[in-house]
């Protein structure tokens, strides 16, 4: 019984293992960040598994928003700490039939671009500590794939919508689950619409902080990842 269980995971751990074992190469190392940004804050930390210029991460659930955002906000931080060398990143995980693994692909970005779209993401974290953010990562980055396609922000919205809830067979399922979404008051999509843009952010054009923060923090990933399987 023990084999029936563990196998089908086994299958998907070797196939994961065996699509990434070129990014893997040479040994990983981990680099110390200390940046100063345009905003004049210092940004400090550590960027861990980094392959010779290639920052790798093996994910066993599927590939998601949080992995491929994650990947991204640490080649921002190599590429503006060491802007003499080309770097990217490459984030592999589970996904479904007929393709049962994915990967999220930045190939290497301007170090100027880089530190620009640190400073803005440092940003909404400070915005962050002071009140709930209606950021949530599934639903943000639907969002803003379907603006960056040329949807309007109601079209979009509805889109989104189905990543915050999605209802079938008297049964409910999507981000609004989260203990702490429904903690902080976040339990419906008008709830993520509620409040304005503000205007120490890019796309206060966009008719609600939601859709404000969404683009904020996805649009310039959005225009240099490639998914593929």
């Amino acid at each position: 019984l023990g084999g029936i269980v563990l196998q089908p995971i086994v299958d998907d751990v070797e196939r994961l293992l065996d699509k990434s074992s070129n990014l893997r190469r040479p040994e990983a190392e981990s680099f110390d960040m200390s940046l100063d940004l345009p905003s004049g804050l210092r940004l400090e930390g550590t960027v861990p598994r980094v392959y010779g210029g290639r920052l790798v991460r093996i994910e066993y659930s599927k590939l998601s928003a949080k992995h491929r955002i994650r990947a991204w906000v640490q080649l921002l931080a190599l590429t503006a700490q060491f802007p003499k060398r080309d770097w990217i990143a490459a984030t592999v995980g589970r996904g479904d039939n007929p393709n049962p693994v994915r990967g999220a692909f930045i190939n290497r970005i301007a170090p100027d671009d880089a530190l620009r779209h640190l400073d803005s993401l440092v940003t909404v974290y400070r915005l962050g500590l002071t009140r709930p953010l209606p950021a949530p990562p599934k639903t943000a980055c639907a969002y803003s794939e379907k603006r960056q396609a040329g949807m309007n922000p109601a079209n979009a919205v509805q889109i989104a919508s189905k990543s915050w809830i999605t209802k079938a067979n008297n049964r409910s399922w999507g981000e609004y689950d989260d203990g702490d979404h429904r903690q902080c008051g976040l339990r419906t999509m008008d709830d993520l619409l509620a409040a304005r843009p503000v205007p120490d952010l890019p796309y206060d054009h966009e008719p609600h902080l939601f859709g404000q923060l969404a683009r904020t923090i996805w649009t310039p990933l959005l225009e240099v990842e490639v998914i593929a399987s």
